[in-house]
């Protein structure tokens, strides 16, 4: 019973993050065509880049995603070794039972920590971009970037990609105000228009470059691969324990 108890808990502690996969999916159904909540390259907008100085602090994705992906790859063993446990041969259901038995609650321990530490790491080592008289810089260095991507993933916020020609950002422009506990509306509005401005200045400034516009795929390519090993050693476990114990 046991075994069952702990898959199912595991489960519950992953929606949230599965219910993120799904916007992610919903969001990037058309590959070849700019979706309707997308800058598009070329786009005229009333106002000149020139002389132009500002920052945003943007989270960086891939701290986030990382976690997440830590999660489905310890569950996903896991769950595997419940498979070992639930097996007609002797050394490896054995094998299984003594690793979950004694590691069981590590495993848990350790997937909550991660995302706890991981988590706060992204929110404290915030990217910092800088726009200066048509120049990007990323902490304070200039890149040459290659290809980029601005993409709304929610209503009021967007996914910025910019990759030069070894390294690919992945970053979320956050205002200060919505980072806190109790957020005032009127103050986020605010901030949340200042940076939707600067991120369509970013994008005229990067359609003017020699940067290509590219529709990314990094994150969704992740989250199905590991995901999608997640769900399958999920169903293949709990359907070993519903049949053994309750069939």
């Amino acid at each position: 019973m046991v075994f069952l108890f702990i898959p199912m808990l595991i489960i519950l502690m992953l929606v949230l993050f599965i219910l993120v996969l799904t916007l992610f999916i919903a969001k990037s159904k058309n590959r070849g065509n700019y979706a309707e909540d997308e800058y598009i390259p070329g786009e005229i907008y009333n106002y000149s880049i020139q002389e132009r100085y500002f920052t945003i602090e943007a989270l960086n994705m891939k701290l986030i995603i990382l976690p997440l992906i830590v999660s489905f790859v310890t569950v996903s063993l896991l769950f595997g070794i419940i498979i070992m446990a639930e097996t007609e041969i002797p050394v490896l259901s054995d094998t299984g039972k003594e690793i979950m038995n004694g590691y069981a609650v590590w495993f848990i321990q350790f997937i909550v920590i991660q995302l706890m530490v991981f988590m706060l790491f992204a929110l404290y080592k915030k990217i910092r971009i800088t726009a200066e008289n048509g120049t990007l810089y990323i902490n304070g260095v200039i890149q040459d970037i290659r290809y980029y991507q601005i993409r709304k993933i929610f209503a009021e916020n967007s996914l910025l990609y910019l990759k030069t020609e070894r390294k690919l950002w992945i970053l979320l422009p956050a205002a200060a105000e919505g980072l806190k506990k109790y957020p005032k509306r009127d103050i986020l509005k605010k901030q949340t228009e200042e940076i939707n401005n600067k991120l369509r200045i970013i994008e005229k400034i990067l359609s003017g470059s020699d940067a290509e516009y590219k529709n990314f795929s990094w994150i969704r390519n992740r989250l199905l691969g590991f995901g999608g090993i997640f769900v399958l050693l999920a169903l293949v476990s709990i359907g070993m324990l519903i049949t053994k114990y309750y069939i």
